[in-house]
């Protein structure tokens, strides 16, 4: 081979690296942007519940406004899974949020509302609903996102 043809194996090879980089850095990017727009609505959705809230172990009836509150908080954690799901939520951040998931559901104000749905008077109802978060309080680690670790990374999680 003459040395035109290595540099041009040489240039291709770089452009074709740089191009899976910045796809890469791009799906990070989308990926980022995604997990801070579902952690303002988290923010939004919590300053709706009782202030009672903020303290463990107490509890206490929830008003109309407080009761729609904690279904926007299982809507969105259901959300949440199923963006993850769609491989557009990062390892990490799904680490932290499928805790935090797991903590809310057994605490008030929320798991008197969880109960309902998932195993209570709206059970059957709802049965079609929430199956990630089913499935998430149904087994001890639960990640619902497809991917294997290099298929992950490749991802931009």
């Amino acid at each position: 081979m003459t040395a035109g043809t290595w540099v041009t194996v040489a240039a291709v090879a770089v452009a074709v690296v740089t191009l899976a980089l910045n796809g890469i850095w791009a799906r990070k990017h989308h990926v980022k942007q995604t997990e801070q727009f579902y952690l303002s609505r988290y923010w939004h959705i919590i300053d709706r519940f009782p202030k009672e809230a903020m303290v463990n172990g107490v509890s206490g009836d929830l008003d109309d406004a407080q009761q729609h509150a904690v279904l926007l908080y299982l809507r969105l954690c259901e959300d949440e899974a199923d963006l993850r799901s769609m491989c557009m939520v990062s390892d990490a951040v799904w680490g932290a949020w499928e805790k935090g998931i797991r903590s809310q559901l057994c605490h008030w104000p929320v798991a008197g509302q969880w109960q309902r749905i998932s195993g209570g008077d709206l059970a059957v109802r709802n049965e079609g609903q929430f199956r990630h978060l089913r499935a998430l309080m149904a087994t001890d680690a639960y990640d619902p996102c497809p991917r294997n670790r290099p298929g992950r990374w490749g991802r931009g999680l």
